[in-house]
């Protein structure tokens, strides 16, 4: 197998991996996303990243490398220039968040089961939901302060992402 371009939205599968799934550094059997699955999610961070910043703050583009033959579907993308590491983590972390976020929607935190053998009932923490947005939040802060360093342009859509950010909070705040 022929190494990838570096600019190949797959070149950031393991960081993006990581950030969704703690400690699954590969496609293995823990991991909750497929390769593939983790390519697109990456592809739609950088597209939100572009249509906060547009191409002046954010000035990489993302092309289709490859799409589906029956459908016409995208299903590999590439970002132009190469994107240096600290814009990779920025990406990565907005897609951990993104992914999080959309996961977060139709979550259900309690639930009772009943049926003609019995009943009972769980619950999923809230306060493991919080702490897990605000970590995510957090990082991707930090990667965007490490982001305008080598992309100074960066700077103007740093209030757009901060400004999503207590729509997560206050969407899992509607939760509890």
């Amino acid at each position: 197998m022929a190494p990838l371009d570096n600019r190949d939205v797959r070149i950031m599968i393991p960081q993006v991996r990581r950030a969704l799934d703690p400690g699954v550094a590969s496609a293995s059997a823990a991991s909750s996303y497929s390769d593939a699955m983790i390519a697109a999610i990456t592809a739609d961070a950088t597209s939100e990243l572009l249509m906060l910043g547009g191409p002046i703050s954010f000035p990489f583009t993302l092309s289709i490398a490859s799409a589906d033959m029956i459908t016409g579907y995208p299903t590999g993308w590439f970002i132009d220039p190469e994107p240096p590491l600290e814009i990779q983590a920025l990406i990565s972390l907005q897609a951990a968040l993104g992914q999080v976020f959309n996961e977060l929607r139709g979550l259900v935190t309690t639930e009772k089961i009943v049926n003609e053998g019995g009943t009972w009932e769980y619950t999923k923490s809230v306060q493991i939901l919080r702490d897990k947005v605000g970590l995510l939040i957090a990082q991707r802060d930090t990667a965007l302060k490490n982001a305008i360093r080598v992309v100074p342009a960066l700077d103007s859509i740093s209030d757009l992402v901060a400004f999503r950010a207590p729509t997560i909070a206050a969407n899992i705040d509607v939760i509890q």
